[in-house]
């Protein structure tokens, strides 16, 4: 059955292919395509999770097939598409991790350093490397709630005075987001600017990406997707989320990312594909730990030669997996969280192992 739908999967994609793209890199449109047995089995998967949002798949660097699903906006009728913008959540922990290899490989910090270093009173701070704090195992967390709208130093001594270091997470992974606070802090420190700007200077600007951010102007794309409740199973619109933007400016490095499937399909190939870091630092962000798959801000499946990473916050749910080469991948963003189906990181290791592994 697997091997029936590999195959017709495959004509479908190339065949539509030639519809819905060109040869290049250019800003993808909507197109009208037909509806074979291989698509349907794709969709009917995605309507059985009452899936809304957009399901892009790469193979070979080209874009071969979207498939859009329920409203950006309901109360204006306007249906998810190919530029819909969606909130990504801890997908920005991959970005985080690339910029402190980047930081490096500018000299501004050492993996080695320990958070002795910026944070002196956080517990165990000499014992913990940023290493430490990209593969979670620093054994730091928190039962205190992070206050909306923390930045600088009001975030600084809410880290240092509220962090604690729990000893069995000590050197064994632990996924706590602060982790991930930290070292978008620490980068702010060793540039001397904000999270925002060394985001454009060393990834957005060079990728020439023009619905990816991490700043709280999310509301300004005239594409930004809006968040619906999934209320009782229902397939539904009735329930549109806000967005509390406040929360955003708290989770610097963690939970900010905005971006469309097609750019951030580009940003995370440049990432593995040696554009931004070199590819000595690829692979050790794509090394998997002792006793997890996360490192990098991702999960790493080496047998199978691909990561995969989820991000799910205030109603937007995103996901995707990709090839250790970035040649081949499947990025599902999605506006209504459903915490009845399948989730969200499983769909898209289904989807992927049903298109590329053989």
């Amino acid at each position: 059955m697997q091997q029936k739908f590999k195959k017709a999967l495959y004509v479908f994609l190339i065949s539509s292919s030639i519809c819905l793209w060109s040869s290049s890199f250019v800003q993808p449109v909507q197109a009208v395509t037909l509806m074979p047995a291989a698509q349907s089995e794709v969709q009917n998967y995605l309507q059985k999770n009452a899936f809304s949002g957009t399901l892009l798949i790469i193979r070979h660097q080209r874009p071969l097939w979207i498939v859009n699903q329920g409203f950006a906006n309901f109360a204006q009728q306007k249906p998810t598409t190919i530029r819909s913008v969606y909130q990504l959540a801890s997908l920005q922990k991959s970005v985080t991790a690339t910029l402190v290899m980047k930081a490096q490989e500018r000299h501004k910090l050492r993996l080695t350093n320990t958070l002795a270093q910026y944070y002196p009173q956080i517990p165990q701070a000499q014992n913990i490397t940023l290493w430490n704090l990209i593969r979670m195992e620093s054994g730091l967390d928190t039962t205190a709630q992070l206050p909306p709208n923390l930045r600088g130093a009001q975030l600084d001594h809410f880290l240092q005075h509220k962090l604690q270091a729990i000893p069995r997470y000590r050197n064994v992974w632990h996924y706590s987001d602060y982790n991930y606070v930290l070292l978008a802090r620490i980068l702010e420190k060793v540039y001397h600017r904000s999270y925002a700007q060394i985001f454009q200077r060393e990834i957005k600007r060079p990728l020439h990406l023009h619905h990816t951010d991490v700043r709280s102007n999310f509301h300004r794309q005239t594409e930004a997707a809006t968040a619906y409740a999934y209320d009782n199973y229902q397939t539904g619109f009735s329930q549109p989320l806000k967005l509390d933007e406040r929360q955003l400016h708290s989770e610097s490095g963690a939970d900010q990312l905005y971006s469309t499937v097609y750019e951030f399909y580009r940003l995370q190939a440049a990432i593995v594909q040696g554009k931004i870091i070199r590819p000595a630092d690829v692979i050790m962000l794509r090394t998997p730990g002792v006793a997890s798959l996360y490192n990098g801000g991702v999960y790493n499946v080496k047998p199978e030669h691909f990561f995969y990473a989820r991000g799910v916050d205030q109603g937007f749910d995103a996901a995707f997996a990709m090839a250790d080469s970035g040649k081949d991948a499947v990025i599902l963003f999605s506006n209504r969280h459903n915490p009845h189906g399948d989730n969200s990181n499983k769909m898209v290791q289904i989807i992927y192992r049903k298109v590329f592994v053989q």
